[in-house]
């Protein structure tokens, strides 16, 4: 399989924007776009990747901000691939707009050196997402109703 990179958006329509964006800078990744909670769906070929991108938040879930279900998903994943995190909202005054495995909506940098420089190095583990856990408890939100 060549290089592929997977992205896990809150909507269809974010999910072609991202696709289109990076088949932009990199036009010989094939980009793959799955919805949020479709993880448990998608097969061992579908999970083989050079880089998972994903959005921390389903901001389509009226309870958005109590279940950052991307946070949890790119823990699920960070053993064995890279992440990407996109916070693609705000939601913290004192949350940079970049890390060594994040972005925010108001990220400025090159979008091409982040995605190269996260797919050329081995996956982060779990170790740095849940440094991340520590620091901004409210990641790791469960909601207590879920529509699954």
């Amino acid at each position: 399989m060549g290089k592929s990179i997977n992205i896990i958006s809150s909507s269809t329509e974010t999910g072609d924007a991202w696709k289109q964006l990076i088949e932009g800078v990199f036009p010989d990744l094939t980009v793959r776009t799955y919805r949020s909670l479709e993880l448990s769906s998608l097969s061992q070929e579908d999970l083989a990747t050079s880089l998972w991108i994903i959005e921390v938040w389903n901001i389509y879930d009226s309870n958005y901000l109590n279940n950052p279900v991307g946070f949890r998903t790119a823990l699920q994943l960070a053993e064995n691939w890279p992440i990407l995190l996109v916070f693609n909202m705000v939601w913290r005054d004192d949350f940079p707009e970049e890390g060594p495995f994040w972005i925010t909506y108001d990220f400025k940098g090159s979008l091409k050196d982040k995605l190269s420089q996260i797919m050329n190095t081995h996956p982060q583990g779990k170790a740095p997402l849940e440094e991340l856990l520590r620091k901004y408890p409210e990641l790791g939100k469960v909601p207590k109703n879920t529509h699954h």
